[in-house]
């Protein structure tokens, strides 16, 4: 059977002078609100979406492509 390891914060836990886990031992809203996705790394099968990689992939003519339950609005001319 498999250990289980507890890690108590008694006192809270501040980077710099900013509080990021209580005393009671949550995290605060600041310190996750300044969180964006340069603080998180790409993986090696889930990657980020950009424009590149979409134009990319619909400019393969190597593969076929498929769009489902699109609904294209096509504006006024």
């Amino acid at each position: 059977m498999a250990d289980t390891k507890n890690f108590k914060v008694e006192q809270g836990i501040d980077i710099g002078s900013t509080e990021v886990i209580t005393s009671g031992g949550k995290i605060t809203a600041t310190a996750v609100s300044t969180l964006d996705t340069d603080d998180v790394a790409e993986g090696s099968t889930k990657l980020y979406f950009t424009t590149t990689r979409v134009g990319n992939h619909l400019s393969d003519s190597g593969t076929q492509k498929t769009i489902n339950n699109a609904l294209i609005d096509g504006g006024t001319f």
